[in-house]
């Protein structure tokens, strides 16, 4: 028979112990959740992903073998082949990833006032804004008027292009002349707003030819330029023509002399013209200042021997020339010589009256010019088969890492988003695609488009 003293000991020593297995374990958790606050966050408390494959083509860096993304908030936030993922944190598996596409020039969504049909690579419709002019349209001076106000985010094309990885496109709006504002988004949100990365950032210019569409792309652009300030002059004068001088207003309906009821001279080449003069000024004088870039379409080389000198005054302005002629490879050496941004079809072209084909994109390249390349078709369809039309364009003498880079960077830096979007780096969206193999073989097959961290399509 035990003892009372013996058995209030043993009590004792399991109470003793006890106490000190708690004081341990939270001695212990203590620590824990002290090096957690330097080294670890929760991967359970975030969005935290992780993907891991055998070739990861970061565009502006090489190729990363067997390395790891790891991504939060959006935003990719470390990258290599030491990286470490943490405990819980999900797993991306794939044989290549690349940066998400990034769509330029495009009208795809926009409402048939704001798209307009437009000659394809060879000379039918089709191949999106750069053919300005055809079809008989007047032009028109609308700088004001924003692709961002006629945007409807619930279109189904936006899926459906997430879906072929397009996780970027610059829209601009149709027309002739001067037609607006283009906006830069990304196929997903509930709102305009929330769609577009970069609202109002592009002047969208549609040359042809014909007189009366480049008169008044000269007249436009002359006319804005800043002009000295005269302390007797109207400050809201317009900008398309106007002595300058202090005038009193205008009854409702009535016309200054020399000047058309549409805000043009009169009897001038210019159509329409809505707006007030500070809302119509505003877009062109950022051009000049190189805020925004300068979308100049240009259906015909005569549209570019006369773009070039136009716009050759203006040395802050950044144009980017978006060219369709089939046979636009006569200028590559006069765009190249001034290291002219250039946006083509991805397409090989046929000399006039032969069956002998021509890479238009690697003569530009040759030339020194920055390539990027759109489908051939401005739809789903299009964007569908753009990674196997530009593998043609490697078949045909293009260099791979070029072409690559014709679809993702150079656009991007074209439209001054290259900080977040085009290429795989840390601090850039996480917008990703995952393929089976490289992008540019035959069979490549996408396992995975994530936007911005979030898997938006899941091929297996």
């Amino acid at each position: 028979m035990v003892s009372q003293p013996r058995k209030n000991a043993r009590v004792f020593s399991r109470r003793a112990a006890a106490a000190l297995g708690l004081s341990a374990l939270t001695t212990f958790a203590a620590s824990a959740a002290s090096a957690g606050q330097q080294t670890f966050t929760d991967p359970f408390a975030d969005d935290t992903v992780a993907i891991a494959a055998k070739h990861i083509i970061t565009v502006n860096s090489g190729i990363i073998q067997n390395g790891v993304i790891l991504c939060r908030g959006g935003k990719i936030i470390k990258l290599g082949a030491d990286v470490k993922v943490p405990f819980g944190v999900p797993i991306l598996r794939a044989d290549t990833v690349i940066p998400g596409i990034v769509g330029i020039s495009s009208q795809i969504g926009l409402s048939a006032a704001g798209a307009t049909p437009t000659p394809g690579p060879g000379g039918g419709p089709g191949g999106g804004p750069g053919g300005a002019g055809f079809g008989g349209a007047r032009a028109s001076a609308n700088p004001h008027l924003k692709v961002l106000d006629e945007l409807y985010p619930f279109d189904d094309n936006w899926s459906r292009l997430a879906r072929e990885g397009v996780t970027t496109l610059a829209l601009v709006p149709g027309g002739t002349g001067i037609p607006g504002q283009g906006t830069v988004i990304k196929p997903a949100g509930d709102t305009a707003q929330s769609m577009a990365i970069a609202p109002n950032s592009v002047l969208s210019v549609h040359f042809a030819a014909n007189t009366q569409t480049m008169d008044l792309i000269r007249s436009t652009f002359e006319g804005a330029r800043p002009q000295p300030v005269d302390p007797g002059a109207d400050p809201m004068g317009d900008i398309f023509g106007g002595d300058g001088a202090a005038r009193p207003p205008l009854a409702p309906g009535q016309v200054r002399r020399g000047q058309g009821r549409g805000g043009a001279p009169g009897g001038g080449p210019a159509g329409p013209i809505g707006g007030n003069t500070a809302a119509r000024q505003q877009p062109v004088l950022k051009a000049f200042n190189g805020e925004i870039p300068t979308m100049v379409a240009c259906p015909d080389n005569a549209s570019v021997a006369y773009a070039l000198p136009l716009f050759a005054s203006f040395d802050k302005l950044k144009p980017i020339y978006i060219l369709t002629a089939p046979d636009s490879d006569r200028v590559a050496s006069l765009l190249g010589a001034k290291s002219q941004d250039v946006v083509l079809p991805a397409a090989l072209m046929l000399e006039p009256l032969t069956t002998n084909r021509v890479n238009v994109a690697a003569k530009f390249l040759d030339a020194g010019c920055k390539v990027a390349c759109k489908p051939t078709a401005d739809d789903v369809e299009g964007y569908r088969t753009l990674r196997f039309q530009m593998s043609q364009l490697v078949k045909a003498g293009m260099d791979a890492d070029m072409a690559l880079r014709a679809i993702t960077l150079a656009p991007a830096e074209m439209l001054n988003i290259s900080g977040r979007v085009g290429s795989v780096a840390v601090g850039r969206d996480a917008n990703l695609i995952l393929l089976d193999s490289g992008p540019f073989e035959p069979d490549s097959r996408v396992l995975k488009v994530v936007l911005e961290g979030k898997v938006v399509y899941n091929g297996d």
